[in-house]
């Protein structure tokens, strides 16, 4: 853990170091032909989401000498971006107004113009090449693609949302997916190798980052607030895991909170019973060189207790939300939500989770980031379903079926669910497809 936190604060302080320690005012209106437009949300970088009020207008605060990429969005109207760039001698007030425009598909009243309202729209299709994966950047993508084997010939590709390819770049390594990091940052994940994919208006190209710090500093890293980073131990593949709040200025960290699979933790314990007194012996000596571990997580390595058929892999995703930690804490059947890192101040019971008539629970939860909806991954008859759940009570309130059997790489964004998908037993590439939520 010590050194986990010399390298943390050596990686991670930068990104919130400023050059003064003034803020500046950010204030201003959303609209529409003058019209003020309540709910629209300004999203100043991960997590850090302002919403307009009922007259339009919003106000947030920021570190004076940085540099942010706003994003303005409805689920109304078209996304705009805006580059705020400030310096020594910027005002302490700015005032800046957006005027947005509405979405093609919608009347004035909001209602969907298609009579086929959840008909899925094809983002991109291709006669040569399969889309693996994606993430969004912006008013574009990112693609990961193929033309016969993703192991082997793949390539990145920056879309536009004409379906125009505006850079594309061969990947030469073994490649396995994409991942967004905390910060936001899309990086190419390959089979002994990490790529940072960095994005300069039309341009695109990768960056080779460390593979073992990517996996010690990055993925244990989920999320942020200002000046401090959420992180946890779940990659340690124990029937346990903590969360914790790294505070940048101080250096300090909080334990947020530990979930244990009760039903797994004691087979877990057992394992140390298991071996033989020279075993015994010996998972008691390594124990003492590992911070952080005791004889029983040694013992449960020696006998591969995480790699056996019957272990399951734990899930309790934490998101923020409105600088809320909300908890969902399947193993204590809770939604819960902390305030100040580690002050518990709501919990609801929730048991969603537990399906019945051949539905099939996938542990899985999707965040918009846009809309700040939470939904939770299902599948019956080859047919995805999100549900989406209440932030207040933990219940199902909505729920949505996919139009197309066995879809892939199931994401959500502003409103709209996008996946992967190629029809059954076709000959045809995999197209990257949306469908509208309700």
């Amino acid at each position: 853990m010590h050194r986990f936190l010399i390298i943390i604060s050596f990686v991670f302080c930068s990104s919130f170091i400023v050059a003064q320690s003034e803020r500046i005012v950010v204030k201003g209106k959303v609209s529409e032909n003058l019209k003020p437009i309540e709910n629209a949300h300004i999203t100043v970088r991960e997590n850090f989401i302002v919403q307009s009020q009922k007259d339009g207008s919003f106000e947030f605060r920021v570190w004076r000498g940085t540099n942010y990429k706003l994003t303005i969005s409805h689920i109304s109207y078209e996304t705009q971006y805006y580059q705020l760039k400030t310096d020594a001698n910027s005002p302490d007030t700015l005032v800046l107004n957006f005027s947005l425009q509405q979405k093609a598909y919608l009347l004035d009243t909001g209602f969907v113009v298609n009579p086929k309202e959840y008909a899925p729209d094809t983002v991109f299709k291709s006669p040569r090449i399969s889309i693996s994966d994606y993430e969004f950047f912006e008013d574009k993508m990112v693609f990961l693609a193929y033309e016969r084997r993703l192991n082997k010939g793949s390539e990145l590709l920056l879309v536009d949302k004409t379906e125009k390819i505006l850079t594309k770049v061969k990947v030469d390594a073994e490649a396995v997916e994409l991942y967004r990091d905390y910060a936001g940052y899309i990086n190419l994940v390959c089979k002994n190798a990490v790529y940072r994919v960095v994005i300069e208006g039309e341009d695109m190209y990768m960056a080779k980052i460390p593979l073992d710090q990517f996996q010690s500093l990055v993925k244990p890293c989920l999320d942020t607030l200002p000046g401090r980073i959420l992180f946890s131990d779940i990659y340690r593949n124990l029937p346990r895991l903590k969360y914790f709040m790294y505070n940048v200025s101080d250096t300090s960290v909080t334990t947020i909170k530990e979930v244990i699979d009760e039903d797994q933790d004691w087979q877990y314990h057992f394992e140390y019973y298991n071996l033989t007194n020279a075993e015994k012996a010996y998972a008691m000596r390594l124990a003492r060189r590992m911070p952080g571990f005791d004889k029983y997580d040694v013992a449960a390595a020696m006998t591969g207790f995480s790699s056996d058929f019957l272990y399951e892999k734990m899930y309790a995703p934490m998101f923020i939300k409105d600088d809320t930690l909300c908890l969902f804490n399947f193993y204590e059947k809770k939604l819960q939500k902390f305030v100040d890192d580690t002050l518990l101040v709501n919990e609801a019971a929730i048991d969603f989770h537990h399906t019945s008539g051949g539905e099939k629970w996938k542990q899985q939860m999707l965040m918009d980031e846009i809309t700040q909806k939470i939904y939770a991954v299902f599948l019956k008859d080859g047919y995805y379903r999100l549900k989406e759940i209440s932030w207040a009570t933990g219940e199902v309130v909505n729920e949505f079926k996919l139009f197309n059997k066995y879809a892939e790489e199931i994401k959500v964004m502003e409103g709209e669910t996008y996946y992967v998908f190629r029809p059954y037993e076709s000959i045809s590439k995999k197209f990257l497809y949306k469908e509208r939520l309700p």
